[in-house]
């Protein structure tokens, strides 16, 4: 019978502890344990101490359980929490978004005609474009006053101060100036914006964008007999037409016909 001294008894203990203990050491370990109650108290104490570990370990093991499962709940709350204030402030915010999104755009539109109408240089009409020539030729005082008769019919009425054209397009001669106001009988025009109108001693031409056609106009020709280009002419034709200065084809800043006014 083997005989285990305090020392070797405790070394045992422990490795019973551990798992460790072999099984021809269980014998002789229980025997000590039986006669001796300073290795035994050693034992209880030693097997309390372990379950005081396990069970501090099991509670810390479970606190950190959760809190783990905690915070992914708490996660879903705060961004919960946070699309819920993004669709407040959108809610605010959206109104005023559309408001100075509409501003923005009206301002463009605004912008936009107003370069339209205030743009300079040469203007397209039809399949020619207007004439910005200066007038450079003197001209008799009075431009031609038709008679009552001949207003009876189709007329055009001049909406600004324009060039008369010995041809239906800018690249002819400048035969004057034919101003504001002026009403003079229209016998003609073309498909493409020009319109003859009678002088005193003949015929000329004038863009419709800046006049007003009014009367009786069935009947008037739509002319298709006349040079393909302009003539070349040395001097222009003599006209009875009225200038105060030399002017430009109109500007720009004038009321194209088709206008609308308040």
């Amino acid at each position: 019978m083997m005989i285990l001294t305090h020392e070797q008894a405790r070394t045992l203990i422990h490795a019973a502890a551990d798992g460790l203990l072999a099984f021809q050491q269980r014998g002789p370990l229980d025997e000590h344990l039986a006669d001796c109650f300073e290795c035994r108290a050693y034992a209880d104490e030693l097997t309390r101490m372990e379950a005081d570990l396990r069970g501090a370990l099991h509670a810390r093991l479970e606190t950190s359980a959760r809190r783990s499962s905690a915070r992914p709940v708490r996660d879903i709350n705060h961004q919960l929490q946070k699309k819920h204030t993004q669709k407040r402030i959108m809610a605010f915010a959206q109104p005023a978004l559309w408001t100075v999104g509409v501003l923005l755009l009206t301002g463009a539109m605004a912008w936009l005609l107003g370069s339209v109408h205030t743009g300079t240089g040469d203007q397209p009409v039809g399949e020619g474009t207007v004439s910005t020539d200066v007038i450079s030729t003197p001209a008799p005082e009075e431009f031609f006053s038709p008679t009552p008769d001949l207003l009876s019919g189709c007329i055009v009425t001049a909406r600004v101060d324009q060039n008369v054209m010995a041809g239906p397009g800018p690249d002819y001669a400048v035969l004057g100036a034919m101003p504001a106001g002026q009403v003079v009988p229209l016998t003609g025009g073309t498909n493409d914006g020009w319109l003859r109108i009678m002088l005193g001693n003949g015929e000329g031409w004038i863009n419709a964008q800046f006049v007003a056609v009014s009367g009786d106009c069935g009947g008037v020709e739509i002319v298709r007999d006349f040079p393909s280009s302009p003539p070349l002419l040395e001097s222009p034709i003599p006209v009875e037409v009225f200038t105060p200065t030399p002017i430009p084809f109109p500007t720009s800043s004038q009321t194209p016909i088709g206008a609308t006014t308040d």
